[in-house]
């Protein structure tokens, strides 16, 4: 991970030094070659390991639900609720958790 982010933080000084020189490729081809190849070799070697990588052997499931449509339906309702008196919101909410909950059997 260090390597990583010693490359991307890398490119700043290298626009820098470009940049302090007017970009005259004459004067900075050296050192942007440099960062370039390195670059480069990291990219090019990273995506063979992924694209070599052995396939994982199992997978796992993974389901989802939705119960109500929280933003347009039970929000406001949540909302007047809070404003009246906690032991209203503290129902609706309880009702809500439930719905959840069955969803999960």
């Amino acid at each position: 991970m260090w390597g990583i982010v010693f490359l991307v933080n890398w490119l700043g000084p290298v626009v820098n030094y470009a940049w302090e020189r007017g970009f005259a490729w004459k004067e900075i081809r050296c050192n942007i070659l440099v960062y370039a190849v390195i670059m480069l070799a990291v990219l090019l070697y990273g995506g063979a390991r992924l694209a070599y990588a052995p396939q994982a052997s199992s997978t796992v499931r993974v389901h989802g639900f939705t119960a109500v449509d929280m933003r347009m339906e039970m929000l406001p309702k949540l909302h007047e609720a809070k404003k009246q008196d906690w032991q209203t919101y503290r129902q609706l909410s309880a009702g809500i958790q439930d719905l959840y909950l069955e969803g999960t059997v």
